[in-house]
């Protein structure tokens, strides 16, 4: 009784161990990723359409998106990944990250924020002129939150769901010590340049914004189509901070456009070129 105990249990630890191998093999062959990673892959790419899907939009319309910039995936593929009911490669996720703006480190991953940046090398403020100048640019966004420390920003706009934020922050606003009065300036020097120049086919506009999502926003854990969603005031800030002597004959409309705070950057501004 005892040998043909330990002889079945024998035989049927090896018929589980030749089954159990034969469905680990063809479970890799069909998927790159265990169960546990798609279904988080699956929820971060749920959330990255969502909050791409802000103000107006809706998610089947950001679907709909996907399927005109990406023509080799089908909405119901698309649908399957959030879903969780198909996984995507590599490949597939870094198009969905292209045409969304998000961060393929974080759908992939896991790492960072939906939609942080990931410039390998930042591009510096003397530069971005040069950036508005890009093919492919509908609209240069200049953002600055409502709330102290009033911070300000640079969003490229490319398509409905497609941005770029420029990763320079700036305090528009008394906040700021030596290398911040130094920025301002630099941001001013920006503004001019576009006021004198009219050789780009990119609109140039501005906006007053919640500090709150425009923090998300450049923090990358909100898509900037969020900027639009919340209450925001259009604003010609980003141009009338280089008036920093109120010469223009729209500066008798500074008092009523601008707070305390504006007027402080201003004089930073103006301390910075004054001792050179």
């Amino acid at each position: 009784m005892d040998l043909f105990a330990t002889i079945s249990t024998f035989l049927s630890n090896l018929v589980v161990r030749r089954l159990g191998d034969r469905a680990a093999a063809r479970h890799s062959v069909r998927k790159a990723l265990p169960w546990s990673s798609v279904e988080k892959v699956s929820g971060r790419a749920r959330e990255i359409l969502e909050k791409s899907s802000v103000g107006e939009g809706s998610i089947e319309r950001t679907m709909a998106h996907l399927c005109e910039q990406l023509p080799d995936m089908k909405l119901s593929t698309i649908e399957g990944f959030v879903h969780g009911a198909a996984e995507m490669n590599p490949e597939q996720a870094r198009a969905i990250c292209g045409a969304l703006g998000a961060s393929y480190d974080y759908l992939w991953r896991g790492d960072g924020r939906p939609f942080y940046a990931e410039d390998e090398y930042p591009p510096l403020v003397k530069d971005y002129f040069s950036l508005f100048l890009g093919d492919g640019i509908e609209a240069v966004l200049f953002v600055r939150g409502d709330q102290m420390p009033h911070v300000g920003y640079v969003v490229l706009k490319y398509d409905e769901f497609r941005y770029r934020v420029l990763p320079h922050r700036w305090h528009i606003s008394r906040e700021n010590g030596h290398g911040g009065s130094l920025a301002l300036s630099e941001l001013a020097r920006l503004s001019e340049n576009i006021h004198k120049t009219h050789s780009y086919s990119a609109v140039v506009r501005g906006i007053e914004a919640s500090s709150k999502i425009a923090e998300g926003v450049l923090d990358g854990e909100l898509h900037p189509r969020s900027l639009w969603a919340e209450k925001y005031k259009p604003s010609h800030w980003w141009d009338d901070l280089a008036d920093i002597d109120h010469l223009r004959p729209c500066a008798n409309k500074y008092s009523s456009l601008y707070d305390q705070e504006f007027f402080a950057a201003q004089r930073l501004i103006k301390w910075v070129r004054e001792v050179g």
